[in-house]
């Protein structure tokens, strides 16, 4: 039995570049600038950004003139076109750069800390360490609080919501209510998702077993 492709959406042969994408939604581009449609050829998102990019959340991070803004799928304004860095989505919040400082927003586009940061490292567990000027803290990504004062040289969220910090030249591992595991006296410590951490002290190496949870 042969297929026969039936045309049910008229399409005019006037773009330039075609991409499916998730959501019912379809990149296109003409003359250099991008927007999206649907699948019936409505235009959703008019094509004149400069870039255009669907985040694992459905929303739509666009570039116009150099500045990121982002959109919804209905191609609803969330966050207008004034951030200079693309977003980085977390698993309920985005990260975005605005004059020169991290800022953490709700999917929404609403601000989720009175703080902004020189430099975010974000690792697992809905955590992100930050610094604000020479000093790095660690904050819930969920809720905006910080859980580690920035105090710190370093600081590196790790796994089971573990924290490598550094003070004083020294390393040590805490979790993320603040409660000291391992204290800051180690020159280097190496963890896995094992529970088995590797600490070096006056040039030696050993091993330390962290008991369950």
């Amino acid at each position: 039995n042969l297929r026969k492709a039936a045309i049910q959406v008229p399409c005019q042969m006037d773009y330039d570049d075609v991409w499916h994408y998730e959501n019912g939604l379809i990149k296109v581009s003409k003359d250099g600038l991008w927007g999206f449609l649907d699948e019936m050829g409505n235009v959703i998102i008019p094509v004149e950004y400069d870039s255009a990019a669907q985040s694992s959340h459905g929303l739509i991070c666009v570039e116009k003139n150099g500045a990121y803004g982002m959109l919804g799928a209905d191609g609803a304004i969330i966050i207008p076109c004034g951030y200079e860095d693309e977003f980085v989505f977390r698993s309920q919040s985005i990260w975005g750069k605005k004059d020169g400082k991290y800022h953490l927003l709700t999917l929404d586009g609403a601000s989720l800390s009175e703080h902004s940061f020189d430099e975010i490292w974000c690792g697992q567990d809905d955590l992100c360490a930050v610094r604000i000027g020479g000093k790095w803290g660690v904050i819930s990504e969920l809720t905006g609080e910080f859980l580690l004062q920035p105090v710190y040289q370093q600081a590196y969220p790790i796994f089971d919501k573990l924290i490598r910090v550094k003070l004083n030249g020294k390393w040590g591992l805490l979790d993320h209510s603040g409660y000291e595991i391992l204290p800051p006296i180690y020159t280097a410590i190496r963890e896995s998702d094992t529970g088995i951490i590797c600490v070096k002290k006056d040039g030696k190496w050993g091993i330390v077993a962290l008991s369950p949870s």
